[in-house]
């Protein structure tokens, strides 16, 4: 039954001891009045009972909780020293690498300006062979060609000598405001050679 009826039950038997009842009956109306007394105060204690243990479920777990987090944040503080290791050694390798692209770039600026020194005297050394090459152009096309020829109404011929040092080479003629005339295969003139009168 209820706690509220058993209290009243109780009340109701402890009311009879003030009757005028026999000391029997008022025995009897006590221990009717103990029974339900007994009842409640046992109900009380297994109240406590499930509520020490339900706290201490839940310490319990709490307590596992803690350990839990607790050898969470070992694994997690030991992962960063091991990362913080692993990031100070890649550092250390970044600093090695990056001295030894700086000497690297030092080395390749200092064979760079050697090139350049190279291409530098290369280049006079071209200039000057140029120079001389094209001193000796125009020794030999100086008075190289000679020509000769004759001209009519209606007619003209011309021929040519080669009084240079090197082969020329005759393509075609054109005179004045004729459109010239090509051959076929060039005609090499040697030095000191002519051509046939050209009309």
């Amino acid at each position: 039954m209820p706690e509220v009826e058993l209290r009243a039950r109780a009340d109701v038997q402890l009311e009879h001891l003030d009757s005028d009842e026999s000391h029997m009956q008022k025995e009897h109306h006590v221990a009717q009045a103990q029974i339900y007394l007994a009842e409640l105060d046992r109900r009380a204690q297994e109240r406590e009972r499930n509520e020490n243990a339900r706290i201490a479920r839940r310490d319990f777990w709490m307590e596992i909780a803690v350990i839990v987090l607790i050898g969470a944040e070992l694994i997690v503080a030991e992962m960063a020293y091991l990362g913080e290791s692993k990031q100070m050694a890649v550092l250390d390798q970044l600093n090695r690498s990056s001295g030894e692209t700086a000497d690297t770039l030092t080395a390749v600026r200092k064979a760079q300006e050697a090139s350049l020194e190279t291409q530098q005297h290369t280049l006079g050394n071209i200039m000057a062979m140029n120079d001389t090459v094209q001193d000796q152009i125009d020794f030999n096309f100086t008075d190289a060609i000679q020509g000769s020829g004759m001209s009519a109404p209606g007619h003209q011929e011309i021929s040519f000598g080669n009084r240079g040092g090197i082969v020329l080479i005759l393509w075609g003629s054109k005179f004045g405001s004729d459109p010239p005339t090509m051959r076929e295969r060039p005609l090499p003139l040697a030095s000191g050679s002519s051509t046939h009168p050209l009309t």
